[in-house]
């Protein structure tokens, strides 16, 4: 009985394993043509992960980037302007630095081109915010752990001190706390909210995008710039200087590794401009909304 059960069962499993292998043959004919060629159990595979494409692959096989090493001086009108930047997305920006808006960009008006040329330039000043404060960074880790600092460390720290107007103080460690409380980025959707508003986004003022004042003769004027560089530099060196800016040195270190934008919990910020414009925060709000600049906070310069 034993033996007849396991002939049985040993029938059955025959059977399905040869079921089984038919089933796994690849057919180069109708079945009726009983040709067929044979290939192994093939166990159902999982779908192969879609290639992780880094940002840097895409946009060096993008033609949407355009030739950073281009003659910016041979941008003399705003249509040369606009086809330096054609098809550029606003949040990876070349290195494209120009010098000045061509003679008829107030005529034409282009709020979109506008930010272009300015976040470029931003976001070049804040990679040399950035190389400061990873500096800084550094040294204060050595505070930390007893490390002297060497020479050029020291040289380079007190070129620091004098450049953000630190000299009062005498105390190396009070310097290194001030410092890295002001030496830190601003965030670009601020920066190009602030020169928009101030240029009515490229229609005026155009030498002096940040509508900095300069004492002359017994009396505040415009300052002018040479280049847009100069302007932008000029500007975001005051706004980690100045000590008007010090609710914005403070809010920005609360809230700079939360989510979301950082430009937009810094509007409130700008309280020395609203003393000539009440309207100042308001259009700067209005601004974001209309134009989505928080998303520029993301934007990087392309190396």
């Amino acid at each position: 009985m034993k033996k007849g059960l396991s002939l049985f069962l040993a029938g059955i499993l025959l059977g399905t394993i040869g079921y089984g292998a038919y089933y796994t043959y690849n057919w180069t004919k109708t079945p009726s043509q009983i040709t067929h060629t044979p290939s192994p159990i093939v166990i159902q595979k999982k779908k192969k992960k879609q290639k992780i494409i880094s940002p840097d692959e895409f946009w060096k096989t993008s033609r949407l980037l355009p030739n950073s090493d281009i003659d910016v001086k041979t941008l003399t009108t705003t249509e040369k302007l606009a086809e330096a930047f054609e098809g550029l997305y606003l949040y990876y920006m070349p290195k494209i630095y120009v010098e000045r808006f061509p003679d008829d960009f107030a005529q034409e008006g282009n709020a979109e081109l506008f930010i272009k040329v300015m976040m470029s330039l931003i976001l070049h000043e804040n990679n040399m915010i950035t190389k400061d404060r990873k500096f800084l960074e550094g040294l204060n880790k050595k505070l930390k752990n007893n490390i002297t600092w060497n020479k050029e460390e020291n040289d380079h720290f007190n070129m620091l001190v004098q450049k953000y107007g630190l000299t009062e103080q005498k105390l190396q460690t009070n310097q290194l706390d001030e410092l890295l409380k002001r030496v830190d980025i601003i965030p670009p959707s601020l920066v190009v909210a602030m020169a928009g508003i101030q240029t009515n986004w490229g229609k005026k003022s155009l030498n002096a995008p940040f509508g900095q004042k300069e004492w002359i003769n017994g009396k505040y004027t415009e300052k002018q710039f040479d280049t847009l560089g100069e302007a932008v530099h000029s500007f975001m060196m005051e706004m980690n200087t100045l000590p008007i800016y010090f609710s914005m040195w403070i809010n920005r270190r609360t809230y700079k590794n939360l989510r979301g934008s950082l430009g937009a919990k810094l509007i409130n910020t700008t309280d020395n401009f609203m003393r000539e414009n009440p309207t100042y925060e308001q259009q700067i709000k209005q601004a974001f909304k209309k134009l989505k600049l928080e998303i520029f906070d993301t934007a990087v310069l392309y190396e």
